[in-house]
């Protein structure tokens, strides 16, 4: 292989991996609202004195 295929190759190779970080940290962020939601109406749940199976089942769901 010549200079210039190698080169090419390995920016490739990094442009995949800067790709594959963004897409990892995009997934991290969306658990993460998720997550907070499912907290927030589980506090709401409690707050209202829901019974506790509905509770039960809003943490299952969070899980």
């Amino acid at each position: 292989m010549n200079k210039d295929k190698i080169l090419r190759a390995a920016q490739l190779a990094n442009d995949d991996e800067g790709k594959r970080n963004t897409i990892l940290k995009d997934q991290s962020i969306i658990f993460g609202f998720c997550s907070l939601g499912l907290l927030f109406i589980l506090i709401i749940q409690l707050l209202h004195h829901e019974s506790l199976n509905t509770v039960f089942f809003w943490f299952y769901l969070a899980v």
